[in-house]
């Protein structure tokens, strides 16, 4: 049985109750980057099927699986992207004020 589930692209939350041991797929792209709760405990994503996400369920009762999304090499691309930008203004900035020195008084 599957509860209410939230989803907006980014992440999944949902609620189950089992009376045995069993695994949670979800038939959504397994990507690199998935990364899962069990209980508010990380557990490993399986991929179900060569493509599915699926998450192992220990044993009987309620619980609620969280599935958060976090595109690999996002920070890093961030980085590089804003540590680029600096280095282009510094060098922008430091042409200008040479041009400007070069410049003959008026």
């Amino acid at each position: 049985v599957i509860g209410p589930c939230g989803t907006d692209g980014e992440w999944l939350t949902v609620e189950v109750a089992t009376s045995a041991a069993g695994y949670l797929v979800v038939s959504e792209a397994w990507m690199p980057g998935w990364r899962a709760e069990l209980d508010g405990e990380l557990a490993p994503i399986l991929r179900g099927n060569l493509g599915f996400r699926v998450v192992a369920i220990p044993g009987p009762g309620s619980h609620v699986v969280r599935m958060l999304y976090r595109p690999p090499g996002l920070a890093l691309g961030a980085m590089v992207s804003l540590s680029t930008a600096a280095l282009w203004s510094a060098l922008g900035l430091g042409l200008a004020v040479r041009a400007r020195r070069r410049r003959p008084p008026s």
